[in-house]
């Protein structure tokens, strides 16, 4: 863009602090907000959000998405996703389910997981996803629902095993891990895409810029090389219009997962 870019880490309120900076922002193209689940979810997480998603922003273009791992300790009694889920439906409320914190990816996928699975589990967060690890770890949690690259270096070092994947197709980097659809639960697809997003009342012209040159970045073998090892995907849709749509649909499934699981506040 000939330009300087300046990538500012705002962290506070589970990346409200963030986004409401971004809303409030002039919507000139220079100051744009990476959305995730976390953007998407925390409309309906918190009364304070004061932003909903789809009319608040100008969603501009996706760059990736990450697959979330169902992940266990090594020494779990829990071989199988069957046999985690009849363990849960046999002693209600006994299996525990960490996360990195309340309205959490992890707390969410997990919620969405347990409710379509028919069962109740004790969720246990943590004020982190690295002390969630070491917790599931350590044997405090039965399973957890981690993204790849945090689960991958403990399931890579044999610390840890993995049940199921929550995308619609197997990771790369654990293609013999099958997915939550492939074992009975097809409404568990949870991908975390990440994408850019701006003010609303942005000119048409500037997202259409900005849309070319992110996607032309996002499309490169360089860029597609350096996701892989973490367990990411290029995911750059072919407009703006796209992105949108994505998180509209984004959105409301999270609101209702939310809603069914009276997580928030």
């Amino acid at each position: 863009m000939k330009v300087p870019v300046i990538v500012e880490n705002r962290p506070g309120a589970g990346g409200l602090l963030a986004t409401r900076d971004v809303k409030g922002a002039t919507p000139d193209g220079t100051r744009l907000l990476i959305a995730d689940i976390g953007f998407s979810a925390s409309a309906s997480l918190y009364r304070e959000a004061r932003y909903n998603p789809t009319r608040d922003f100008a969603a501009i273009a996706s760059l990736a998405s990450v697959a979330s791992i169902l992940t266990v300790r090594a020494a779990s009694p829990y071989g199988s996703l069957a046999g985690l889920v009849a363990a849960a439906k046999q002693r209600s409320g006994a299996i525990t389910m960490a996360s990195g914190g309340i309205g959490g990816s992890a707390h969410l996928i997990g919620a969405m997981f347990a409710s379509q699975a028919g069962f109740v589990p004790t969720h246990v967060p943590y004020r982190g996803m690295g002390p969630a690890m070491t917790g599931i770890i350590a044997g405090e949690a039965d399973f957890i629902v981690a993204t790849a690259p945090v689960a991958m270096p403990f399931i890579q070092d044999h610390r840890a095993g993995a049940l199921a994947v929550a995308s619609a197709k197997r990771v790369g980097l654990l293609p013999e891990i099958a997915t939550f659809a492939e074992q009975a639960y097809p409404g568990v697809v949870a991908d975390d895409v990440y994408g850019i997003v701006g003010p609303v009342g942005l000119p048409a012209e500037m997202v259409m810029v900005l849309h070319r040159e992110i996607t032309a970045i996002a499309r490169t073998a360089s860029f597609t090389q350096r996701l892989m090892p973490l367990g990411m995907t290029g995911l750059p849709m072919d407009s703006p219009q796209a992105y949108a749509a994505f998180l509209r649909d984004d959105f409301t499934k999270w609101r209702d997962v939310i809603e069914r699981n009276n997580i928030g506040g």
